[in-house]
């Protein structure tokens, strides 16, 4: 993935800042509906007259209770500040890291930053695994490794925006970062979907086709990788016809969302991510 000519100045700021807001607005869309699965999220749209959705969902205790959701979320109306969420305090935390540690960090320099600055509690599945094998001296990559079931789900992959956002145009430097980040909890798959978002971010800066973005991130995971192949597959799809509704279905026929091993997935996600 060679590198391409990037915006600098105000227009590298507001492109810098769009993302960021764009992550805060995202994670806010999504909040209240972590962990429902999509006949919970589509119904509670639909009978609040919010399908597709064309904002936030307020709060219908009525509803969100008829469909088997929890009332006490952050709904839109119940909330006066974007929430806390796993996904940006990552974000944050990468900041820290490139501040203190500099460019050149390393997984262990990873390792001490959630050390330091992360409560256990605010940490979940693969991460909590790694916690827990670094509390114990197990060193990355095996922090990654040990009793791990989750090392390939989308952990990774969600902490890898900062990456981007400090690399424009340089796709290649954006997943090595994103690699020695993901590496102290992540293998294989759950890395390469980290080296990916990051390398898109990057271009992203650069590309306003976001197909073309899409390529830009799939240069820089293996060839042979299962996360490659979903993605190039699910590129066809569009070309084959299928709406937006009818290449959800398609995923829903290939992963099943009430398996928790595929719900939480980084190659079933990062294929609805790039659909």
């Amino acid at each position: 993935a060679k590198d391409l000519p990037a915006p600098t100045g105000e227009a590298l700021y507001d492109k810098v800042l769009g993302a960021w807001q764009a992550r805060c607005a995202g994670c806010l869309l999504g909040k209240p509906y972590e962990g429902a699965r999509r006949r919970q999220i589509v119904g509670i749209l639909k009978d609040t007259n919010n399908y597709p959705p064309a904002f936030y969902t307020a709060t219908d205790d009525e509803v969100i209770t008829r469909h088997g959701w929890q009332v006490e979320r952050a709904w839109i109306d119940t909330v006066n500040h974007m929430p806390e969420d796993d996904d940006t305090n990552y974000t944050t935390l990468s900041l820290k890291l490139v501040d203190k540690a500099g460019r050149d960090f390393t997984p262990e320099d990873v390792a001490m930053r959630w050390l330091n600055d992360l409560p256990i509690l605010h940490v979940c599945t693969a991460e909590r695994v790694a916690y827990r094998n670094l509390v114990a001296l197990r060193e990355p990559p095996l922090s990654a490794m040990a009793r791990n079931p989750y090392r390939e789900w989308i952990g990774a992959q969600i902490r890898g925006d900062f990456f981007g956002y400090i690399n424009p145009g340089r796709m290649e430097k954006a997943a090595e970062m994103a690699w020695r980040d993901a590496s102290i909890s992540h293998v294989k798959n759950g890395i390469y979907g980290e080296m990916m978002i990051s390398a898109m971010i990057a271009a992203a800066f650069c590309l306003n086709d976001m197909r073309a973005v899409i390529l830009e991130g799939l240069k820089v995971i293996p060839l042979k990788s299962r996360l490659r192949q979903a993605v190039l597959d699910a590129l066809t799809w569009p070309g084959q016809g299928l709406s937006w509704e009818q290449a959800l279905d398609r995923v829903h026929s290939l992963w099943n969302e009430d398996n928790q091993h595929h719900w939480c997935h980084t190659i079933s996600n990062a294929v609805i991510c790039v659909l």
